[in-house]
């Protein structure tokens, strides 16, 4: 697989504004960054979860794959056991979206619409609640539509290079930088630091490296399925230039609104009941999980 050529394409990525230039300068534009950036810490999860679901499907009766048997399932497992119940600063056990949330919710930042999403995808589906969102989270729901658009191939090695080369290997250099440039302070936004930081020590140092003999033995030195994953990593590369493109200007456009004042900032548990009643309406049956 030609590396060298997706590190160049990486490095268009480490260079974008967003991530290089101290572009978040204060704590409305780091919240409307995460209310559009929490919609991809989501699909991540939907992407990987996908590569487990073909490597080690989850069944009443349980057979032993050629992925439990070679030991690739080994390595997605390793990784969706951070990814789904990593450690919060305090001990807490908690999934790294959801870690997400709280950081966000930390800042002030809405929550609403992420789980009003979640909500929607329970009711009328994923596609109609992607069109619906792209009405006001248009980068997002962008985003989304393409990583769908690789995990609905059902090919194990190009969702498998769309996670190693979009998101793992891609990941400790894209929030490195947005560790370095962020132009407000830690004591602003602790939690949102710990997430990216934390994603920094895994990606780097263990999930980027297990994601890349992943797609090594994935690929069986195939020369067709390499040629294919490597358009696929580009691609994938591509997709986040173009999601940063559009958060860059949704920051742009806030930044030339008049400011208004004397409006009241919602506290999470405000958040919460008017969530709870819109993500779970009388009468519905939560089926799996804690609230979203």
């Amino acid at each position: 697989m030609n590396t060298n050529k997706i590190k160049l394409r990486q490095g268009e990525l480490y260079a974008h504004p967003i991530i290089a230039n101290n572009y978040i300068n204060n704590i409305k534009e780091l919240r409307l960054f995460m209310e559009l950036h929490v919609f991809a810490v989501w699909d991540f999860m939907s992407l990987i979860k996908s590569m487990q679901h073909q490597m080690c499907p989850s069944a009443t009766i349980w057979f032993p794959t050629p992925f439990v048997q070679n030991g690739m399932a080994r390595l997605v497992n390793d990784i969706i056991l951070a990814e789904e119940s990593d450690k919060t600063p305090d001990g807490r056990s908690m999934s790294h979206f959801d870690m997400y949330l709280e950081a966000m919710e930390e800042v002030g930042a809405d929550t609403l619409p992420i789980r009003t999403f979640l909500n929607n995808i329970l009711t009328i589906g994923l596609d109609p609640a992607i069109v619906k969102l792209r009405v006001t989270h248009a980068p997002a729901a962008d985003f989304m539509l393409n990583t769908f658009q690789v995990i609905n191939s059902n090919s194990l090695p190009l969702i498998a290079s769309c996670f190693t080369f979009g998101r793992e290997t891609a990941i400790p250099d894209m929030f490195q930088g947005l560790v370095d440039n962020l132009g407000i302070t830690r004591d602003e936004c602790p939690m949102f630091v710990y997430y990216l930081e934390r994603h920094i020590e895994l990606d780097g140092d263990d999930h980027g490296p297990k994601a890349v003999e992943l797609i090594n033995r994935l690929s069986n030195n195939d020369e067709a399925i390499i040629k294919a994953a490597e358009g696929v990593a580009l691609y994938s590369i591509d997709q986040r230039i173009k999601f940063w493109d559009g958060v860059k200007e949704s920051i742009d456009t806030i930044r030339v609104m008049p400011v208004v004042t004397n409006v009241a900032v919602k506290t999470t548990e405000q958040v919460r009941e008017e969530t709870e009643g819109v993500l779970y309406p009388a009468g519905a049956v939560r089926s799996y999980g804690p609230r979203f």
